[in-house]
């Protein structure tokens, strides 16, 4: 990233008008001013959407009203939800009664929408999984006319550093960052082959196919694993509804506990419920091989990709997980901490309106990485029952059982004594192994989806190095 440009007069007043200098220094503008010298053929967005700048577009913002079911209410998406790899399983339910121009927020099929408010120009292709849920104001909506750009090359483009570097380049504000629509009117798109841009669509097609093929599978082994257990999930309420409920001193001895959580009424109702399976109940560090966390140390940072890849807690949980960085080999026990593949983690630290608690298994794509020492570890005894294991406490029941435990008040914690403790209703191998195998191949739909998507956007960075190199 430069870090001085010499920029004339006549480029402020005529073109930019911006004053700002990270629109002329900021990370890949370099590349920006490269590709618009560039004699590439090029079309402004505008041209390219339905009904031109109407196809560009935020909606305004209202008066959120909350439910606690889908029943009574859309599912909506925020700027920081869209972009995690199972969006409408950990996301809010505007009221059905009183929210208005649902028309404007509803996201549809084709869009490409954009993060424009906190971490801008992330971009989501919207699937048929999308359907029937709304978008905040927080994601602003570009709508491609399907005659004049194929949706899935627009998303791959504005995916790649480039394109992700025209549309940040035009945030303002400096403690919140924000895009408006009219910022990314004139953004130029590159105009390919035709045999090359449906190549790169069709790709992205496929990805969004093998995703929702992912939600679709993971959420139907988790049912069927319930209703062979006779459990009904659609009667478990969200854990931080209110309640309230009186508890006996000798609970509080007998448990050693004093905080509300774990005392809720929806704890109590799992509690009871689970019990009925007495005969196949086990805890959760009776069943698995380990259940840990690494220490707090200093990590040392290397400038090149031959070092182990490092995520923080959040990245993990992203459509297509990146690295942030790199550490180095030499780092004494860092290799002990590793995620191996078969490995169940979720964050042990954060808001429990969050990622908290929620688990993920880890495949290929994530082994080898090193997460952040807030990430708890499951090592099951083999891949199956680590599949079965995520089916259980990705569930409304393994939720609640998991955020109960919490501790502190400004930051919620667990750790891996705590987490060991945890109820599990154990069946016999079969069941297990067959819910196991189903969770774990829906993973895999899900890393294909990252493989085919990295390709798509690795052909269009492919073709736009010819002209920028």
């Amino acid at each position: 990233m430069p870090s001085s440009a010499r920029i004339y007069s006549t480029t402020l007043y005529e073109e930019a008008k911006r004053l700002d200098a990270s629109f002329y220094c900021g990370p890949g503008q370099g590349e920006c001013l490269t590709f618009l010298q560039s004699k590439m053929k090029k079309k402004e967005l505008y041209e390219l959407t339905l009904g031109g700048q109407q196809g560009i577009f935020i909606p305004s913002r209202f008066k959120r009203v909350f439910v606690n079911s889908k029943k009574t209410g859309y599912p909506y998406l925020t700027g920081a939800g869209i972009t995690q790899n199972d969006p409408l399983n950990n996301c809010k339910f505007l009221s059905r009664k009183y929210t208005r121009n649902v028309h404007k927020l509803l996201l549809k099929p084709k869009m490409v929408v954009v993060t424009c408010s906190g971490i801008i120009g992330n971009p989501v292709y919207i699937s048929e999984y999308f359907m029937g849920s709304l978008g905040s104001p927080d994601l602003l909506r570009i709508v491609p006319d399907v005659n004049k750009i194929l949706p899935g090359y627009l998303f791959a483009f504005l995916s790649t550093t480039l394109g992700r570097a025209l549309i940040s380049r035009n945030t303002y504000g400096s403690v919140i960052p924000h895009i408006e629509a009219h910022h990314i009117y004139s953004t130029p798109v590159p105009v390919l082959e035709n045999n090359i841009m449906m190549e790169i669509n069709s790709f992205i097609i496929a990805a969004n196919f093998e995703r929702d093929k992912f939600y679709n599978t993971k959420d139907r082994f988790i049912n069927k694993l319930f209703n062979e257990l006779k459990i009904p999930l659609n009667n478990i309420e969200v854990f931080n509804s209110f309640s309230t409920r009186s508890v006996t001193s000798s609970q509080l001895i007998e448990v050693n506990r004093f905080k509300a959580d774990y005392f809720s009424e929806i704890a109590k109702k799992i509690e009871d419920m689970i019990q009925k399976y007495k005969h196949i109940l086990s805890r959760l560090g009776d069943v698995t091989f380990r259940i840990f966390k690494p220490p707090i140390f200093k990590r040392h940072r290397i400038e090149h990709k031959n070092g182990i890849p490092f995520m923080g807690q959040a990245e993990p949980y992203q459509l297509n997980p990146k690295p942030k960085y790199y550490l180095s080999h030499k780092q004494p026990l860092i290799q002990e901490f590793l995620l191996r593949k078969g490995m169940v983690i979720f964050p042990a630290a954060g808001s429990t309106d969050g990622n908290f608690g929620r688990p993920l298994i880890v495949l290929d794509r994530l082994s080898g990485i090193f997460c952040g020492d807030d990430l708890m570890r499951i090592e099951a005894k083999n891949v199956n029952d680590a599949g079965y294991i995520y089916a259980y406490l990705s569930s409304s029941i393994g939720e609640v059982l998991i955020k109960r435990l919490n501790y502190g008040s400004a930051i919620p914690r667990i750790v891996p004594e705590m987490v060991s403790t945890i109820p599990i209703i154990w069946p016999n191998r079969d069941l297990r192994h067959f819910i196991g195998r189903g969770i774990i191949d829906a993973f895999s739909n899900f890393e294909r989806a990252a493989e085919l998507e990295d390709t798509a956007i690795g052909l269009i960075q492919k073709e736009l190095s010819k002209w920028l190199d």
